[in-house]
Parts: structure tokens; sequence; C-alpha cells
């Protein structure tokens, strides 16, 4: 199947993510079904992807204990009223009260599911956390355990 694809469709986005990863990026060397599988990866998130998702419904969830990078995001409001989404820059989810947001507190209505695909992941340095809270701010009053979360998480 390599003879049958022509390299030079891929030649200058090779030269692209070879100058931006190049400990990933497709190498001169290699064949064209490998310079394939690693643009794939690198699109879909790299070897370093995870999933964190819940098990249960609760109310905070630790994506990443240490700093990362968020791609995408899923929630699911089983509560019976809106409530509010805080992603925070944290390697542990805080206590109540001030919190550093990586992103807007995303409302969510009673029994909807949001999901958010960042073009540009969210960049933490800390690590991430998810959590409901009755406040759409920057304080964050826990709720009870009502979500479930999903998320692609990398390094």
């Amino acid at each position: 199947m390599d003879e049958e694809l022509d390299k030079n469709l891929f030649s200058a986005l090779r030269q692209d993510v070879t100058s931006l990863i190049p400990t990933l990026a497709p190498q001169d060397g290699d064949k064209l079904s490998a310079q394939l599988a690693k643009l794939l990866a690198m699109m879909n998130g790299g070897p370093n992807d995870t999933t964190a998702k819940s098990t249960a419904l609760e109310a905070s969830r630790v994506l990443k204990g240490a700093a990362g990078k968020l791609h995408s995001i899923s929630v699911f409001n089983s509560k019976a009223s809106a409530q509010f989404i805080l992603i925070m820059d944290a390697a542990a989810v805080p206590a109540d009260g001030a919190v550093t947001l990586l992103e807007v507190p995303i409302a969510i209505a009673a029994g909807a599911t949001v999901k958010i695909d960042y073009p540009r992941p969210l960049i933490a340095s800390a690590g991430i956390c998810v959590s409901n809270s009755s406040t759409g701010s920057f304080t964050k009053t826990i709720g009870s355990a009502d979500c479930v979360f999903r998320a692609q998480v990398t390094d």
C-alpha cells in the first residue's frame, strides 16, 4: 500500500509537524504508512493521551494530577436543577472557596450533557480538576455527587 500513495501529498505537512514536534513527527526515512500513523496519533492527542472518566455519579474528579493539557470534556448533570461546572488548575480538588480556573464557569441545565472539544487544549501548570458548584464564579461551592465526567488529557 505504501507504493500506491503519493509521498508528496504529505511533504509540506510533514515539514510543519517536524518543526513543531521533532520527536513524534514523521521522519524522512519513515515509510508512508508510518508517517500517516504518526500524524493520526498526533491529531488524536498523541501517545500520552489519557481518558479520565467517572465510574459513578460524583461531585468532582481529578482529571490529571500534574501539569498537562485538557483536550475535551463531557459532563452529565443528573441533578433536578441547573448548576455550574468549574475546571481548575490544581493537582487535587481544592476545598470550597477561591479557585484558579482554566475555563469560564460552565452552566449546565438539569438533566443535560455538555461536551466541549478544545481546538487548542487548555494548559494547566499544576494539574486539572473538575467540580460541580452552586456558584458560577472564582469561588467553588461543591454540590452533591450528581455528575458524570469524561475528559481527554495529555502531558
